[in-house]
């Protein structure tokens, strides 16, 4: 694959006009475009309508979701019809993730989100987690990554730090979708559980999901182009 299609590009937008200049610049240097809740509940379907005319790139459906099984099921059944490669369940629970591999019915690759790249230690214990993965984040992530592989999901969103457990334990088909991607000279934000590309990638990473590092550079093209080699040189090394 090439380097570029493991790029992920987040359209963190408020609206399909403020995505477009984004879609247009970058559809020849990424390979895929994440459309997350913000901007589907602005635009629907339109937004994903607009990236399948005008684009070749593959969709990234981030909607997290998270209801009871039938709706979940139902839900997932109707986003079929939308053309996108990747849907994402939270992986809180066994009923959810059988009933969002059932409504997607092969059409539709599902992740198992584990743990949000924001969430540290003192979020955890905040929402009630036990001391043993509130204590080690990554205990939790192995947790609910085996549930999302014996679901039948076709991979997980974890951080970096965890994609090299999910690639040993699960195997090379089981994917590792990767957000917190930051480069080397900015790992310091709002997440607390972070890489840069080319650690992401001989970590395991199959996809790395990149948003504020592209759309707040001074040169969008050229950044995605910088990620595509770092990521080309952690593949190389990896071997």
């Amino acid at each position: 694959m090439d380097s570029k299609n493991k790029i992920i590009f987040a359209l963190d937008f408020p609206s399909l006009e403020d995505a477009k200049p984004f879609i247009e610049l970058l559809k020849d240097k990424i390979g895929i475009f994440k459309v997350g809740l913000e901007l589907f509940i602005k635009e629907g379907k339109t937004v994903l309508d607009y990236i399948n005319k005008n684009t070749e790139n593959e969709i990234f459906l981030d909607l997290k979701l998270l209801d009871i099984p039938k709706t979940v099921e139902r839900s997932v059944e109707i986003v079929r019809d939308f053309n996108v490669r990747f849907l994402t369940v939270h992986s809180h629970d066994q009923k959810t993730l059988e009933a969002a591999v059932k409504g997607a019915d092969r059409k539709v690759d599902i992740l198992g989100v584990t743990v949000l790249t924001s969430l540290g230690q003192k979020d955890l214990n905040e929402q009630g987690m036990a001391e043993i993965y509130y204590e080690s984040p990554l205990k939790l992530v192995k947790k609910r990554a085996l549930l999302s592989f014996d679901c039948g999901c076709s991979g997980v969103i974890c951080s970096p730090l965890e994609a090299s457990f999910i690639k040993k334990e699960f195997g090379r088909n089981f994917l590792a979708v990767t957000p917190g991607i930051r480069m080397a000279h900015n790992l310091n934000d709002d997440q607390s559980r972070t890489s840069d590309p080319y650690t992401a990638v001989r970590n395991g990473a199959d996809y790395i999901v990149v948003g504020r590092p592209i759309k707040n550079a001074q040169n969008p093209v050229l950044e995605a182009e910088k990620i595509a080699s770092e990521i080309e040189r952690g593949l190389k090394e990896k071997g």
